[in-house]
């Protein structure tokens, strides 16, 4: 998603009406992050999912990655996610 403000994002207004978007009091709203923990257990996921984060290493993806991994575990509490970071293309890998 594109942060508001700009003529090709939504409003404010828009975001504040998208599920996994909206906040109350700075924070994610709690009927989202309900509904995530939900569905995670109504697709019979583990309680302690495993998945890996890859992401190019230029551009401030691997900062985004870090504020994706950090979101997950804090909003849905149950994530194990090492990072992996391209150096050209995704061939060249790394754990992190």
């Amino acid at each position: 998603m594109n942060p508001p403000g700009f003529w090709y994002s939504r409003t404010q207004a828009e975001y504040d009406q998208l599920p996994g978007y909206r906040e109350l009091d700075g924070e994610k709203h709690p009927d989202d992050v309900a509904e995530a923990q939900r569905l995670l257990q109504e697709a019979g996921l583990p309680p302690k999912l495993k998945v890996t984060l890859s992401t190019r290493n230029c551009c401030g993806y691997p900062d985004l990655t870090v504020l994706v991994k950090e979101q997950l575990k804090e909003n849905l509490g149950r994530l194990d996610a090492p990072e992996r970071q391209a150096r050209q293309g995704m061939k060249g890998t790394r754990n992190r």
